[in-house]
């Protein structure tokens, strides 16, 4: 168990209305507290284990974002960008974070469109960051932190569309529905902590190794406050097809 007590302060610089770029400076200090549970259930605290690390780091990226968002603030339209950099002062933490975040949004209409995010992150230092896949939002087909690495690569596309305009059942209840969105979709990732020469994206071409993807598709429907979303996704490495097929049900907003 972690406790976090921290600052930050941040300037924003903007170069027009789409672009900015953005400083900041970071104070956080951690404490980390350890605990054996015993046969029995009791849970005991072990105090000589305790961490106690001071995190003063600094932050700067450039965004830029031209984005059309609709009535409930889905991205329609456009581009967006995000490339940062955090490193800390080195005292008692050694960490430094690459991130470069790319989404471009193609409209056939406001309904019709194909949504692409390529997202990639580097972590380096003594005290080196460790990302994962969440299983939901990323590479779907995957289970939460089941591949674990320093680096970190994500390519998502897919293609929505309304799925349900209006549906109207007369029996056993008169319901009407309405706003139901569809999905397919296409995921390709990669977290490792293997070194950039011992990756192998491909066992032999196109079969992947390293490299791992999914593809299926989903239902949106907006409740007022978020999406339910509901995804099917298949795993492949582009030669078979894997089952069975994971179900993802979550509440959120589309990339």
């Amino acid at each position: 168990m972690s406790r976090t007590l921290g600052l930050m302060l941040m300037q924003i610089y903007p170069l027009s209305r789409n672009r900015r770029f953005e400083f900041g400076l970071s104070i956080e200090s951690q404490t980390n507290y350890y605990f054996w549970v015993t046969p029995l259930g009791n849970i005991i605290e072990l105090a000589d284990l305790q961490e106690n690390r001071l995190l003063t780091g600094l932050y700067g990226a450039h965004v830029f974002d031209n984005v059309y968002y609709n009535y409930i603030q889905d991205p329609v339209n456009g581009v967006r960008y995000y490339l940062g950099v955090f490193r800390t002062i080195p005292l008692d933490v050694d960490l430094g974070i690459l991130v470069a975040d790319l989404r471009r949004y193609f409209a056939f209409s406001e309904d019709y469109l194909i949504a692409t995010r390529l997202k990639v992150m580097h972590s380096f230092g003594k005290d080196r960051y460790y990302f994962t896949f969440d299983g939901i939002t990323d590479l779907r087909g995957t289970e939460f932190a089941e591949y674990i690495g320093n680096k970190y690569f994500i390519f998502n596309t897919e293609f929505r569309f309304p799925f349900v305009k209006r549906l109207s059942l007369g029996f056993p209840l008169p319901i009407d529905i309405s706003g139901i969105g569809g999905v397919l979709f296409f995921d390709a990732g990669l977290c490792t902590l293997k070194s950039y020469r011992e990756i192998q994206l491909f066992e032999q071409f196109p079969k992947l190794k390293d490299l791992k993807a999914d593809f299926g598709y989903g239902l949106r429907m907006w409740l007022g406050f978020a999406k339910l979303k509901v995804d099917f996704a298949y795993n492949t490495n582009l030669v078979n097809v894997f089952k069975p097929v994971k179900v993802n049900i979550s509440l959120g907003f589309d990339y």
